[in-house]
């Protein structure tokens, strides 16, 4: 790439930058190509000319030559301050400037581009799963690679999904190129997983309220509307069609949310019922001891029951 580079300088003029040997062609006579002046030879004159110093160039950046339309425009200028006159100069000058670190950004997607990788094997693919692993978030090895409810909930959370959907524009920038799609990218997955985020928290809180359930519902008709705006075709799952027609309406009729009937709240159960069997692990009888404890855990999730129960009867005291 480097020597590629070196030679196009080789065609180009120092001071406009335009191409060298450009032929007049006369009339009946065959194209005859321009000369080109040496930098170094006449390095004086374009310090004085156009205030131009070559004995600083690189050789990477600057080109060695100038063409002759360059060259009149230096002799008229010389001229003009010699005798005192001002002269207009119609020479744009080009400014050459250090572009070494373009050149090995295009060195790094050459070969990249060389590579035959797998698609997970990606620039941008790697990305996204250094993000993931800088959330504590890892893809299961089964079913393509979802996630636990854990990570859902973690991967959800605002700061998060901004660092998951800029990690795209992060790629993007160590590279060193402009990707017009990664800018769509990162803006249509953030408002999708924002939106999602937010139906998230109001389905899955434990305390459910009357301006909690119309709130769900407005949040859940503008992440579908957003899904049909920016993704257009895609498959719905049947969780995503229970969250869409079912979700505010069961909610509203339990005036509970899902939280509570997660695999989290059951697993819960087991311990609240080994606390119970310690307490009555002293009745002998074994149905008589069930039906206390499921007695004593029905009370207690159930707080109401207990004041339509009758009063316990009251021991008389003897004479």
């Amino acid at each position: 790439m480097e020597v590629h580079h070196k030679c196009r300088l080789v065609d180009l003029c120092r001071v406009c930058g335009c191409k060298l040997h450009r032929g007049v062609k006369a009339k009946g006579k065959a194209v005859k190509p321009e000369p080109s002046y040496s930098c170094i030879s006449y390095a004086d004159k374009l310090l004085v000319a156009f205030d131009i110093n070559v004995a600083v160039d690189a050789a990477e950046i600057h080109p060695q030559k100038f063409c002759t339309l360059c060259f009149k425009a230096m002799s008229r200028v010389l001229v003009a301050k010699e005798q005192k006159n001002h002269v207009k100069c119609y020479v744009q000058l080009y400014n050459w400037h250090l572009h070494s670190a373009s050149i090995q950004r295009l060195n790094m997607l050459m070969e990249i581009l060389k590579k035959e990788f797998d698609l997970n094997d990606g620039p941008f693919v790697k990305g996204i799963e250094e993000s993931l692993d800088a959330i504590g978030v890892h893809r299961q090895k089964y079913f393509g690679g979802i996630f636990v409810g854990n990570h859902v909930h973690k991967i959800l959370q605002p700061s998060n999904v901004e660092m998951l959907c800029s990690s795209a524009l992060k790629t993007a920038h160590t590279l060193g190129v402009f990707i017009p799609e990664v800018h769509e990218v990162y803006t249509k997955f953030h408002s999708i997983l924002s939106k999602f985020g937010r139906c998230h928290s109001l389905y899955d809180s434990t305390v459910v309220t009357q301006w909690n359930v119309e709130q769900l519902g407005e949040t859940i008709r503008d992440f579908f509307t957003t899904l049909d705006n920016n993704f257009k075709g895609v498959h719905r799952s049947v969780k995503m069609h229970l969250l869409e027609c079912h979700m505010q309406e069961w909610i509203g009729h339990h005036h509970a949310g899902c939280g509570l009937m997660g695999e989290q709240g059951a697993e819960s159960i087991h311990s609240q019922f080994n606390s119970l069997g310690s307490i009555y692990k002293n009745i002998p009888d074994s149905l008589e001891r069930l039906r206390c404890i499921m007695q004593d855990h029905y009370l207690k999730v159930s707080p109401r029951i207990k004041s339509a129960s009758p009063p316990k009867p009251t021991r008389q005291k003897s004479v």
